[in-house]
């Protein structure tokens, strides 16, 4: 008999089932910049005791929430900040980047004001 699945074995789980069924992409994640993917994480890691009010456009993956258990909630709560953590690499790295093409925009530019 196989043992239980640990908690970052369940996170990731969750994380890939969120992908393959219910077709998360990094697109539709990217538009979540007001907190939402943190801001359902914690609504389902602590439900009783936070008043914050789930973000309407995650809404579908509580529509059963009663049929899941805590570990469940947890799980979905630790992929929610797992795809947060991936949206803000995006941006970083977004911001890298036109970062290094302003400089290197600033650069061409100041070397044709040489000529």
């Amino acid at each position: 008999m196989r043992p239980p699945m640990t908690g970052i074995e369940l996170i990731a789980a969750e994380r890939k089932r969120q992908i393959i069924e219910d077709g998360w992409t990094a697109e539709q994640e990217d538009k979540q910049s007001c907190e939402e993917l943190v801001q359902t994480a914690i609504y389902l890691a602590w439900p009783k005791y936070l008043s914050i009010r789930c973000p309407e456009v995650l809404k579908n993956l509580l529509f059963d929430w009663d049929s899941k258990s805590r570990k469940e909630h947890l799980a979905i709560a630790g992929a929610l900040l797992a795809a947060e953590i991936d949206r803000l690499d995006r941006l970083d790295e977004a911001m890298e980047k036109i970062d290094r093409e302003g400089r290197l925009i600033t650069f061409l530019s100041d070397l044709s004001n040489l000529t």
